[in-house]
């Protein structure tokens, strides 16, 4: 053959393959038909259409072109645990997400919406640079466009079949042994729904472990399942209008940093968490809401603790009624037969879920990140918090890593998990104790019904988890609104409250004995409930003479008044930061140590009582453990609390530097006095920097000197109280000769010293009275227990 036939053969034969070649790329570029893939598959129609096949386990999402890069919101729910380390129904958080396509990808990315500027400002490039969103999983495009919508399918596997609630993180970081693993080859997709609004995927993740320990309520521990619920939804479209907070009334926040002026002292707006609420009828004084809040109580909760638990959703009615509002909070049941999930983010819901020993209920909300909005809401209740007032109660040994799965999981989601409470981990023991003294005390079934007793203590719980569902943070300075002696006066708690509010942890309210009994558990909203519901909630009408910023600073203004003390979980730390004395949980009363003196003493009653009213012929001694131990924790509280009296100060939640501030700083004669020798002694001799700064060195001294006053008064003898007294009475002017002395840098030697009496005298009295009070309890125990030999 002719080498020019030859070379052009060649040619031809090479042209044919590089056709072939580019139709199969072209081909498995694009992809099978739209049609041909969802071939014989059922269709769920909705926000994100789903396509399932039950027979082959698959499942298609479909993304339509203008749902790429468009805010959603996803809220995920752990709907059921392992009942030992992860409880059912917990709030894994919500976040705004974006589907991106990238060539024949879909990406799943967490939007960062917590830094922003205005989309005309320039600094907003730099913002959208300097921050970067998540990529949460990917997909892969399973289809060629659809020939109308010119929507593509994608399998969601690599969106949601992952370790979303970082389970195998917390075992390996926190629970370290045993050490447990998601498995995604035996994860599958469970209930898929799909609505006009949002979209409902259910998913079950299987976590193994190749050297795994018993787990009581697993069984078989090499592997363990969870479910968990993604709800995809829309943002919510109303004129909602945000709220800016005010630190001086206890709300949750919703925060960003707004980049758009740097003239601003910070960068952080901070909107309060809440409901959307505006009256159907503004001309009337008491209007129904145009959309009430819906709780649903689930079929889940026991039908003779359904009226306790709607009583405490409903007692919150009270204070939206004193702002117009009739009617805000509604209840209703949700039937047996229901085809809605409570996990759904349209329902708000009251769940009843089984963790064997874990006695606790927790209400957590989902808000509007952009907004403060609150949307969602679903408090769960363990079914062994009423188990454990009466049995057994496996709460005093809990599981080893069920705080530090808590921890993590606080850690983890960071301000998702703000609205997080397990305060009835506590309660449950409280009430433990509560019930058994008055069993002891030969009460129960006669003066006292057990029936009551968990109805009220129902209600109280309730109400507590609603407030945070409504927005509310804790409030441990509540319980200071009344003296101790005023407690059991039933006339004044049922009308005020036996504290200023249910956000407040508040253990039963035992009266010491041949007292007269009040009330054990408040079921009443306090002063200060009102007054944050007030803050949150008030109608502002569009033609309103004052301004929405005056109106909201008259109302916040109040903070001064004794009945609406307020002080929140940082405030009530037991390290440095809580320098509070009187913000602390588990306490009651004006004078918290008078308070913690009786109950000490309701302890040892306990347990002077323990043999005759708990022995059983024939019955081992765990009950007689189980008491003891619900008596020792009441010494555990008392010392840590009272602790806090040892460099202490009882503050207020007012502006800093105000003239009530200052006032109540130096009230006693002691601080007066103290002051007015500070200046006598240092204005001579320093400008007004130093004098200024020679003061605050005074103050802090003498808040020293008043707190250990309070301690030493009640634990130390007459001649030791009379011995540091001289002590702190000759401090002032012996520091005042030394500061003039010494010259200038007197002010930092000062500081420095006072410090470090601070830190010797505190770690100095706290083995002091811890000592003290354990030789209490164990000399206690020792006459108020026998020794015998076990029954057989």
């Amino acid at each position: 053959m002719p080498r020019n036939k030859q070379k052009k053969k060649a040619q031809q034969d090479t042209a044919k393959v590089d056709t072939k070649e580019e139709d199969k790329n072209k081909k498995k570029k694009e992809g099978k038909a739209f049609k041909e893939v969802i071939e014989d598959f059922d269709v769920i129609e909705g926000l994100f259409a789903l396509y399932k096949k039950d027979d082959e386990g698959k499942v298609y999402l479909e993304i339509n072109p203008e749902q790429f890069d468009e805010i959603y919101l996803c809220s995920i729910t752990r709907e059921a645990g392992d009942g030992y380390y992860f409880d059912s129904g917990a709030m894994m958080g919500r976040f705004p997400f974006i589907f991106k396509r990238v060539g024949q990808k879909v990406l799943f990315i967490h939007k960062n919406v917590y830094f922003r500027a205005d989309k005309d400002a320039a600094i907003h490039r730099a913002v959208e640079r300097g921050v970067p969103n998540s990529v949460m999983g990917f997909a892969k495009i399973e289809s060629e466009p659809h020939p109308e919508r010119g929507s593509v399918l994608v399998d969601p596997g690599g969106f949601f079949l992952q370790d979303i609630g970082m389970v195998g993180y917390i075992f390996s970081e926190f629970i370290k042994k045993p050490k447990y693993s998601f498995n995604k080859e035996t994860s599958y997709f469970g209930l898929l729904k799909s609505f006009l609004e949002n979209t409902e995927i259910q998913v079950v993740l299987n976590f193994t472990s190749s050297n795994p320990r018993p787990i009581p309520t697993v069984p078989d521990e090499r592997s363990f399942q969870h479910v968990y619920h993604y709800s995809l939804s829309t943002l919510p479209e109303t004129d909602f209008k945000s709220r800016i907070a005010d630190d001086r009334v206890g709300h949750f926040l919703t925060m960003h940093q707004d980049y758009t002026s740097v003239l601003r002292d910070s960068p952080y707006n901070r909107y309060l968490n809440r409901w959307n609420l505006e009256k159907a009828e503004p001309k009337f004084k008491l209007s129904p809401p145009k959309q009430p809040i819906v709780f649903w109580l689930e079929n889940t909760i026991p039908v003779e603790y359904r009226e306790a638990v709607k009583e405490g959703v409903l007692l919150w009615n009270k204070a939206f009624e004193s702002l117009g509002f009739k009617d805000a909070l509604v209840v209703k049941q949700q039937p047996d037969d229901a085809d809605w999930d409570p996990a759904d983010v349209r329902y708000n819901t009251v769940r009843w879920i089984v963790r064997p020993g874990g006695g606790y209920a927790v209400g957590p909300s989902r808000t509007n990140p952009f907004t403060g909005q609150i949307y969602d809401a679903d408090i769960r209740v363990s079914a062994d918090i009423v188990r454990g007032v009466f049995q057994t109660y496996e709460g005093f040994a809990r599981p080893v890593a069920t705080g530090d799965s808590i921890a993590a999981t606080l850690g983890i989601y960071g301000d998702f998990a703000q609205g997080f409470c397990d305060f009835q981990k506590e309660a449950v023991p409280q009430a433990a104790f509560g019930w058994n003294l008055i069993s002891a005390r030969g009460l129960a079934g006669n003066d006292v019904n057990a029936e009551q007793y968990i109805h009220d203590f129902l209600v109280y719980v309730i109400a507590h988890e609603v407030g945070h569902t409504l927005g509310l943070r804790h409030n441990f300075k509540a319980s200071t609104i009344h003296p101790v002696v005023q407690l059991h006066n039933k006339a004044l708690t049922m009308e005020q409250g036996i504290t200023s509010s249910v956000m407040d942890y508040q253990p039963p309210n035992i009266a010491p004995e041949g007292q007269k009994q009040g009330q054990y558990y408040q079921t009443t909203l306090g002063p200060y409930d009102y007054w944050a519901i007030e803050y949150a909630y008030t109608p502002i009408p569009k033609d309103s003479k004052k301004s929405e910023a005056a109106i909201l600073e008259e109302i916040a203004s109040r903070v001064a008044d004794p009945k609406v003390p307020y002080g929140t979980d940082e405030d009530a730390f037991f390290g440095p930061r809580g320098v509070d004395p009187t913000c602390t949980r588990w306490d009651l009363g004006a004078d918290p140590i008078p308070y913690y003196r009786g109950r000490v003493s309701l302890a040892q009653e306990l347990w002077s009582k323990i043999e005759p009213k708990f022995e059983k012929p024939g019955s081992r001694y765990q009950k007689f453990r189980d008491v003891f131990n619900q008596g020792i924790s009441q010494y555990f509280i008392a010392v840590s609390n009272v602790a806090k009296y040892i460099g202490g100060h009882p503050m207020k939640q007012w502006q800093r530097w105000s003239f009530a501030m200052v006032c109540d700083l130096v009230s006693s004669p002691v601080g007066l006095v103290g002051v007015f020798v500070a200046i006598l002694l240092f204005s001579p001799y320093y400008e007004i920097t130093d004098f200024l700064l020679s003061v605050t060195g005074v103050i802090v001294f003498l808040m020293l000197e008043r707190s250990l006053r309070l301690l030493l008064h009640y634990v130390l003898s007459r001649k030791m109280i009379q011995i540091l007294v001289v002590i702190a009475l000759t401090a002032i002017p012996v520091v005042g000769f030394i500061m003039m002395i010494q010259g200038e840098s007197a002010h930092t030697a000062l500081l420095l010293r006072v410090s470090l009496i601070t830190v010797i005298l505190h770690h100095l009295f706290l083995s002091y009275l811890t000592a003290g009070l354990s030789g209490a309890y164990i000399q206690s125990a020792q006459r108020g227990l026998k020794r015998r030999q076990p029954r057989r």
